[in-house]
């Protein structure tokens, strides 16, 4: 099984508490054959591909940011060829710009959503947000 996560950061960039969950899902479900891969942005000024504790690693160029959520053009190209590799497809949720590449990207792989945490200091571009996020959430194959 092969098993693409998202999300905005990952190591070496960033070692945060999602990043941990991702690296421990990674690390802990090689051990039962499944291979990982793990798309996330960076403030390098090129992408970079890395191999971390047995999983691929790849970090696109975040181009610019609005409201601490960072937006990178070649993650669109990027997600595209890894989610064909892909059997599934795990995002790390909320996140407004993954929600953007999941629609612009229509894909027929499996997905799994892990909820991580409410948007709270950004109250009022959440409500901006709040129209994407229930069209994200109510595509409903995310959900048994």
């Amino acid at each position: 099984m092969k098993v693409l996560h998202f999300y905005k950061t990952y190591y070496p960039d960033s070692f945060g508490g999602v990043e941990q969950v991702i690296f421990q899902l990674a690390s802990g479900s090689a051990i039962l054959g499944v291979e990982t891969t793990v798309l996330s942005l960076t403030p390098n000024k090129v992408d970079r591909v890395s191999e971390i504790n047995g999983h691929q690693s790849y970090r696109c160029r975040s181009n610019f940011k609005i409201a601490s959520t960072d937006f990178s053009l070649s993650s669109f190209w990027q997600f595209k060829e890894l989610v064909k590799q892909a059997d599934i497809v795990h995002y790390h949720f909320p996140w407004p710009f993954m929600d953007l590449v999941h629609f612009s990207i229509n894909h027929k792989k499996p997905s799994v959503v892990t909820y991580h945490s409410d948007i709270v200091k950004q109250k009022i571009l959440l409500q901006l947000y709040k129209p994407l996020r229930a069209a994200y959430i109510a595509g409903g194959e995310f959900f048994a």
